[in-house]
């Protein structure tokens, strides 16, 4: 806060600063453990409420789109694969028709459920814990704003 009283950097600057770690391309890909920003994050945290989404988890965290599809995939695939896996044919079923739909059931049906629920997952987990990025949120959600409303009270005060 000390800078921030010496007007040296304000605290929407620093909100901004700590926010470039989920902006553009970076929003979806997963981020390696950073400890000194996450203390700057808890410090903000101190200040503007919800800030969890600005933390960086570790590379293998389902915080993002492509760890949380990964995730998804691996999960429902093996879950698929343990159900259809050892398929066999019925009384009701010949033989000849099982091999057609053995290959359905053993193949397509995971990597099927595994890419879509991979995608949902990994959708999810980028929403969930980031946010949406370009979406224009109520001010009272929106750091930046909070932020400035902050800046705002501190120069009133001053």
């Amino acid at each position: 806060m000390q800078p921030v009283l010496s007007k040296r950097v304000t605290l929407e600057d620093t909100t901004k600063e700590l926010m470039k770690v989920n902006s553009g391309l970076r929003f979806i890909l997963p981020h390696k453990r950073d400890v000194k920003h996450n203390q700057k994050v808890s410090q903000l945290g101190e200040l503007l409420p919800s800030t969890v989404h600005l933390k960086t988890m570790g590379r293998f965290a389902p915080d993002n789109l492509i760890t949380g599809g990964l995730v998804g995939f691996l999960l429902v695939y093996g879950i698929s694969k343990l159900i259809y896996g050892d398929a066999q044919p019925g009384p009701a079923i010949a033989p000849e028709d099982f091999e057609v739909m053995k290959d359905f059931l053993q193949v397509k049906i995971p990597y099927t459920l595994g890419a879509f629920s991979g995608l949902v997952a990994g959708t999810m987990a980028n929403v969930l814990l980031r946010g949406t990025p370009g979406v224009d949120r109520s001010p009272e959600f929106n750091l930046i704003y909070q932020a400035r409303y902050i800046d705002q009270k501190v120069q009133e005060l001053m």
